[in-house]
């Protein structure tokens, strides 16, 4: 390929990405001027069409599509006597299938869709005498394409990826006259063409006449925005790895300061020690290295701060500047419906009105990629069956057309997307009736069942309550699709329905899929990454809490049932047979509306974590919806929450009381006790003791990190010190004593500070014992453990 054809190329790249901008604004041009328009508003949109079909047939002539310019040019002819009109229905038709076809020869494979002279001279007729000609449209789309449907390459839509299978993303970037960026602004009602992707034409204006240029637009493909994406991730990855750095960093100049400190006190002994004088002076040496060595880490972990808080900034810059190019409105969608809703209202002879809310709130366009074919599916599930003729409207009270409302925004970390009409609502009595002719319920449980548990059966693979079958819906194919879509995005649905006032289908959905706020949990010695979004709660109780109800183990929470697994037996982990504990943690769990709880070994830390998908040879494994890589390095799966759900309400999962029998030959069940010290060297030599006798221990730095220890975990007893950074012991022991779930927890203070005035404060802040750690043993900490417990 030679520099010209390479040239050619590229123009004709540019020229699609330009033309499906550029169709979409027509498109809504178009059907704003179905709307009833003064005669001032209808020039003012025709002449905004013009332009846009002036310049694709400019850049159709100029890449060698002398068949599309021939058509644009038809139909700017046509939008000539449209604005000098009144905007007929008939000549608006014609206009719309000008833009369909435009749009099947856009995103055709080279070649493909290639009009010949008299096709083209037959659609210039037609334009010109405003009709459609179905024989060439049936003709000219191509398999998938639907007209007028808002779905595929065709109709003229422009896709919110860069549809036709390109790979490309259009982010619009907005600037003010200073080159801030600004966000993006809401689309219209329909009235006015929202401005959509904008171009750097700057002969493309608005329709409202202010005669400001569009907005600019920087187009970046798909696979520039995944590598920058993966690299991000990267970054996030090693600056995790550097906080753990910094944390070990400054253990050691704790442990050296500790040492010092030690030095100290054997150096006055060995003073007057006339024999042991050239052991003095080496201590001294020593204890002269220890001090530069100490002064020395200081600096270093002054700098390294510095440069990790100038390191923690500009990553979560450049995330964020990423990000920005991941996101795209929700209006990029959103305008793709009402073409789709419009040519639905004709085919069903129901006047319908689609209102769009929220159109500026911006998520991932990897979710609004996959949202288009179940929001599509909702939208034409509301007109055919959510929404009554007008006739039956009018005789209820209603206006003779109905409305549907597609609204988004922002709900925590997530994006609600609904789909609401006024219609009918729901019919439960059919729901019924057909779930009993399928099978699926006996006529006894369906009488008893609730609306909401009505409501769930819609998703049932098969189940339709349409009368008959037709091309708009009524398949039996389509809702158990748009949740299991949803739940592959780690989504969930929800629906609310009144009699006589409508329906509404709510869609949350993560505002992006390539970082999220997770909880790292342990199950028989495997680490695991819950999504927090899943997680309602953390609970805690005992094994004689745990009772069967419906064949399944259960535990009350709030006062009601919920259904109780092992994690570990829902992901199918081998069984350790370890001893049953005193009590269990456990993650409440929802999805849709149905919560579970999982019961876990350890809640390990909660942290922003970096998405890595399973990759093209797992495509899917039940379970997992992907994996993250914590600052050890170590790879750990996400969880699909949906998956985990359904196991344990089907009763797929082992009981509880199954998978923790207590094995006798491992003898009698181990204590768990929390060390709390800032010191490294007192922390390792108590942990020591305790494993050694038996015990399971956990540590703490501080009495901070010892309360998030305590609240996340279950401990028998404390062991601590009292002079220590952030919550010294005594603050500590005075917490423990002041709330209830730990108000008998037993305290041993163990501190340096043993006069008698410094026990009384221990005792009196409510510590059970105090060890002074000059007259400390190992004989004296366990039997004072041993006697406490």
């Amino acid at each position: 390929m030679d520099e010209h054809d390479n040239l050619i190329e590229q123009l004709q790249r540019e020229y699609q990405l330009e033309t499906r901008e550029r169709l979409a604004r027509l498109q809504e041009t178009i059907l704003a001027l179905e709307q009833n328009k003064s005669a001032e508003e209808v020039a003012e949109l025709a002449a905004a069409g013009m332009r846009e079909l002036h310049t694709i047939k400019g850049g159709a002539y100029t890449v060698g599509r002398e068949d599309m310019g021939n058509i644009a040019h038809a139909c700017e002819t046509l939008l000539q006597l449209v604005s000098a009109s009144d905007g007929e229905v008939r000549e608006l038709d014609a206009l719309l299938w000008g833009a369909d076809l435009l749009g099947a020869l856009l995103e055709s494979p080279a070649g493909a869709a290639t009009l010949s002279e008299a096709e083209v001279e037959k659609i210039s007729e037609a334009l010109a005498e405003g009709r459609c000609d179905d024989a060439l449209t049936e003709r000219l789309l191509l398999p998938g394409q639907m007209r007028g449907s808002g779905v595929g390459s065709g109709g003229g839509d422009a896709s919110p990826v860069g549809g036709g299978g390109n790979g490309d993303v259009e982010s619009e970037k907005h600037h003010d006259g200073a080159g801030d960026a600004q966000p993006p602004a809401a689309g219209g009602n329909g009235a006015t063409p929202p401005d959509g992707p904008g171009s750097t034409d700057g002969a493309a204006q608005p329709p409202d006449g202010s005669g400001s240029a569009a907005p600019q637009t920087i187009r970046v493909t798909a696979d520039t925005v995944d590598r920058l994406i993966n690299q991000i991730g990267e970054l996030l990855i090693n600056r995790i790895g550097h906080d753990a750095t910094i944390d070990d960093l400054f253990e050691l100049e704790r442990t050296i300061a500790a040492r010092q400190s030690h030095w100290r006190q054997n150096r006055v002994m060995l003073r007057n020690h006339a024999d042991a004088s050239q052991l003095y002076e080496e201590l001294e040496e020593s204890s002269q290295f220890l001090a530069n060595l100490l002064e020395s880490v200081r600096d270093l972990a002054g700098r390294v701060r510095g440069r990790n808080t100038g390191l923690e900034r500009a990553t979560e810059e450049l995330q964020g500047s990423i990000m920005e190019i991941r996101m795209l409105p929700a209006g990029t969608l959103f305008r793709r419906f009402p073409r789709a809703v419009r040519d639905l209202s004709r085919e069903l002879a129901k006047p319908v009105e689609l209102n769009l809310e929220g159109e500026d709130c911006r998520l991932d366009w990897v979710v609004l990629e996959r949202l288009q074919d179940p929001l599509l599916h909702l939208i034409r599930n509301a007109v055919h069956h959510g929404l009554e003729a007008a006739e039956d409207r009018e005789k209820h009270g209603k206006p003779s057309s109905g409305s549907v409302t597609l609204r988004a925004f922002v709900h925590g970390s997530s994006v609600v997307v609904e789909v609401e009409d006024d219609g009918v609502g729901l019919d439960y009595a059919s729901i019924r009736e057909k779930a009993t002719r399928l099978g699926l319920l006996t006529s006894d449980r369906a009488a008893s069942m609730s609306s909401r548990e009505l409501t769930e059966l819609l998703f049932h693979s098969g189940f339709s309550t349409a009368a008959e079958l037709s091309g708009v819906s009524g398949r039996g194919v389509g809702l158990d699709v748009v949740k299991r879509n949803l739940e592959e995005l780690g989504g969930t649905i929800e629906v609310r329905s009144e009699a006589g006032q409508g329906t509404c289908f709510s869609l949350k959905v993560p505002i992006t899929l390539a970082t999220f706020k997770g909880i790292v949990v342990k199950a028989r010695g495997s680490y695991f990454a819950v999504p927090q979004t899943a997680v309602n709660r953390f609970i805690r109780f005992r094994p004689d809490d745990i009772y069967t109800l419906e064949g399944k183990d259960s535990i009350d929470v709030n006062q009601s049932p919920m259904a109780l697994a092992t994690l570990a037996d829902v992901l199918g982990l081998p069984d350790l047979k370890s001893a049953a504990p005193p009590w269990y943690r456990a993650l409440v769990v929802q999805s849709a509306e149905k919560q579970v709880a999982l019961l876990v070994d350890d809640i390990v830390d909660e942290r922003e974590m970096v998405v890595r998908n399973l990759g093209h040879y797992v495509k899917r494994v039940r379970h997992v919806a992907g994996a993250t890589i914590l600052s050890s390095g170590q790879v750990v799966p996400i969880l699909n929450i949906s998956d985990c759900v359904r196991t344990v309400v089907e009763g797929q999962a082992a009981s509880v009381t199954q998978a923790t029998a207590l094995n006798e030959s491992r003898g009698e069940q181990r204590r768990s006790i929390l060390v709390v010290d800032d010191s490294i060297t007192t922390r390792t030599l108590e942990r020591n003791i305790l494993e050694s006798a038996g015990y399971r221990v956990g540590v703490a730095v501080d009495g901070k990190e010892a309360q998030d220890l305590l609240q996340r975990q279950r401990f028998d007893l404390v062991v601590s010190d009292i002079q220590m950074p952030r919550l010294d012991g005594l603050g500590l022991t005075r917490w423990i004593r002041s709330e209830p779930e730990y108000k008998q927890l037993p305290v041993v203070l163990v501190s340096s500070l043993d006069t008698e005035s410094d026990r009384k404060a221990g005792l009196d802040v409510g510590a059970d014992a105090y060890l002074g750690k000059r007259s400390f043993n190992q004989e004296a900490l366990i039997e004072t453990i041993e006697r406490l417990l």
